[in-house]
């Protein structure tokens, strides 16, 4: 297949929109932002933060109750925790809120490349995938749209995710602190 029609066999999954300007946009569909917005927000993991129902902290909630009997196991495995039933539970708890922080950190990753596709005035994409990348500078009516969703979706749901993130490093800080100073106090006990 020669590379004129290797460019016209890939035209086929372009979306081609009429703009006011008379540009037909060259960008695939699954590029465009507002789509990688619409398909995110679709995803079962990134889509906790923006659950309708609220249901953003349960789900943390249980998955850090998914990790405590893998932490347990874990945990249990250590000849000095076996012998120290409270500094053994303290380290589970604490162990276990590594699971959320990663569903965290990963969410705020994915939302944070979304919001900056959204408030970009030019979108960089893939033509091939071949790492031909484009520039391709967004017209005005998308840039008013995709800004109006960055302020009034996606910058919501960061500040969410980031008072998220600093709750749970806050409880692993905090729970880590108090097994220390548990240990060394039941240290000087002996």
């Amino acid at each position: 297949m020669g590379k004129a029609e290797n460019s016209i066999a890939n035209k086929e999954h372009l979306l081609t929109i009429r703009m006011p300007e008379d540009k037909i946009c060259p960008i695939p569909k699954e590029q465009i932002p507002l789509e990688e917005f619409r398909e995110l927000s679709k995803s079962w993991l990134f889509s906790w933060p923006i659950d309708p129902n609220n249901n953003y902290e349960d789900k943390l909630f249980k998955s850090w109750l998914f990790s405590l009997p893998i932490s347990l196991l874990i945990a249990n495995g250590s000849w000095q925790l076996r012998n120290q039933p409270l500094i053994l539970l303290i380290t589970v708890i604490v162990s276990s809120l590594s699971t959320p922080l990663f569903i965290i950190i990963r969410n705020r990753l994915a939302w944070g490349y979304i919001f900056k596709r959204l408030v970009s005035e030019q979108i960089i994409y893939e033509e091939t995938g071949w790492y031909d990348g484009q520039i391709w500078e967004k017209p005005l009516t998308w840039r008013k749209q995709d800004l109006l969703i960055a302020e009034n979706e996606v910058i919501p749901l960061l500040r969410k995710l980031q008072n998220s993130l600093l709750i749970t490093i806050y409880l692993i800080v905090g729970g880590s602190l108090l097994g220390i100073f548990l240990d060394m106090f039941l240290k000087g006990l002996k």
